[in-house]
């Protein structure tokens, strides 16, 4: 058994369990002192340790926590991604612009549009760069 871990699709199942407060209990235990069981499970312990989750968790709110810790994990490999990219700062660039331009608060037609080219020129090369065309 030592040799053995938790995987995602293990997590899923306890969660998907009603089981007692010991057996949250023991869950979190493991999370806390087996790091190959972390890797699986770990956001559970760290919204448990930071208040977000109380001991009578439920298993849709544990669930939350994985997603919320997953998306945040695609947004850093996202960004860290773009930060890469040296056409990137172009794509920032242009959507800056469009964001200070709308912030400035003129609403003419010839504004509306330079803003909505902006955005059009960011977003594509955004996408180009994010695996849309590279």
């Amino acid at each position: 058994m030592q040799h053995t871990h938790l995987t995602r699709d293990d997590v899923d199942l306890f969660l998907d369990d009603e089981g007692s407060e010991v057996s949250r209990r023991l869950f979190l235990h493991l999370l806390a002192v087996c790091p190959e069981c972390y890797k699986a499970g770990g956001a559970i312990l760290e919204a448990y340790l930071v208040g977000d989750l109380k001991l009578d968790f439920d298993g849709l709110d544990a669930m939350f926590a994985l997603t919320r810790a997953e998306a945040l994990a695609s947004v850093d490999k996202l960004m860290a991604k773009a930060s890469r990219a040296p056409a990137m700062a172009g794509a920032w660039d242009a959507l800056a612009k469009a964001q200070a331009l709308f912030d400035g608060g003129s609403r003419d037609e010839a504004t509306l549009k330079k803003i909505l080219g902006l955005l059009a020129q960011g977003l594509y090369a955004l996408s180009f760069n994010l695996g849309g065309g590279s």
